[in-house]
């Protein structure tokens, strides 16, 4: 397998449990969200990283911010939301996505590329759909469960939540695979339910369908998952 050609979209379900996570060095990974706070954990070279959520972006600003100003960071992209932040971007890893509408007809080979961008709002489609512009033609999804229930982690959400203390503790041990994944003072935004979600990432496969993305294949890489729009595909 060329790994050159293969990432792997690291979400954060509870199915990362199951997974050898020493089993993705070697590939580029990209994380998403809150996983930046725990960067220095894993044990695997994080090369993008993404939050198509501006509420999220505008909690770890100052994180992400610290990131980019530092030479020393694994990450050769950021992709962010969006929004009315203004980061100092001095090494050029600033990739603002504005939302959009997926192109009804991708381009042809030979016409001009289509810019990043989120035209979904689940962000790890996000993160593909931008994978596959990048080049990418082999896309892993890790922890990507399409099985986040917001009555889990919070009573009466609006659109919009800063998570209290137990909401967070609630949040993480029933919805991610850290206990420690959400904090006290997260900002969340009113997930997708189950079938959105899923139905985000059939839009996606039928886009890859088309040329110039036809030779993207996506694939399950954590068996313990429950989803199976995507093969299976034990690395």
């Amino acid at each position: 397998m060329n790994c050159n050609n293969t990432i792997v979209i690291f979400g954060s379900g509870p199915s990362l449990s199951g997974l050898d996570l020493t089993r993705l060095s070697g590939f580029p990974v990209f994380i998403l969200n809150y996983s930046l706070r725990i960067l220095q954990d894993f044990p695997f070279t994080c090369t993008y990283y993404g939050s198509f959520d501006s509420n999220v972006v505008a909690t770890l600003y100052p994180l992400i911010q610290s990131y980019v100003l530092s030479s020393d960071s694994p990450i050769q992209k950021y992709f962010v939301a969006d929004s009315s932040l203004s980061f100092k971007d001095p090494f050029g890893s600033i990739v603002t996505c504005p939302c959009s509408a997926l192109p009804p007809n991708p381009p042809f080979e030979g016409s001009p590329s289509l810019p990043f961008s989120a035209p979904f709002l689940h962000s790890g489609v996000n993160a593909a759909f931008n994978a596959s512009l990048m080049g990418f033609t082999t896309i892993f999804l890790a922890g990507i469960d399409c099985s986040y229930s917001l009555s889990k982690s919070v009573d009466n959400a609006d659109d919009l939540k800063s998570l209290s203390s137990s909401e967070a503790s609630h949040s993480s041990l029933l919805n991610y695979w850290r206990p420690d994944y959400h904090r006290a003072g997260d900002a969340i935004s009113s997930p997708l339910p189950s079938k959105l979600q899923f139905d985000e990432w059939y839009l996606l496969s039928k886009f890859l369908k088309s040329s110039p993305f036809c030779q993207v294949n996506i694939f399950n890489i954590c068996d313990a998952s429950p989803f199976d729009l995507f093969p299976r595909l034990t690395i």
